[in-house]
């Protein structure tokens, strides 16, 4: 009976040792398999922000040329303003009576020189 009990201690001494070697390598295994995934992750990403980069030197480049062609654009706008404003000026002039005495005095009619 006691070479039982100790067969009996001795098994249960093993598979105690057993169950948790088997509990370390299971969690050793999930340990592994999450580092792999991270690392394959991490690679995921870096390739991702890398083709994000270039699209932003892509988009950034395209909004340089657009800003400087819209500047060009609001210049030429500002210019074809100011330059309306003085052909209104010298119209609203040029309609006014002296003026219009003047050029007829000078040989002008109606806006056209005689010949």
């Amino acid at each position: 009976m006691l070479k039982v009990q100790v067969e009996l201690f001795e098994f249960k001494t093993r598979s105690t040792s057993y169950y948790q070697e088997l509990q370390k390598n299971i969690k050793l295994d999930n340990l592994q398999n999450s580092v792999e995934w991270l690392r394959k992750e991490c690679i995921r990403l870096a390739t991702h922000i890398e083709r994000l980069t270039q699209h932003n030197k892509a988009l950034s480049s395209q909004y340089k040329e657009a800003s400087t062609e819209v500047k060009v654009w609001h210049d030429q706008a500002v210019k074809a303003k100011a330059y309306n404003v003085i052909l209104k000026e010298t119209i609203m002039k040029l309609k006014s009576p002296a003026q219009l005495e003047k050029y007829e005095r000078n040989g002008y009619q109606k806006g056209q020189q005689e010949s």
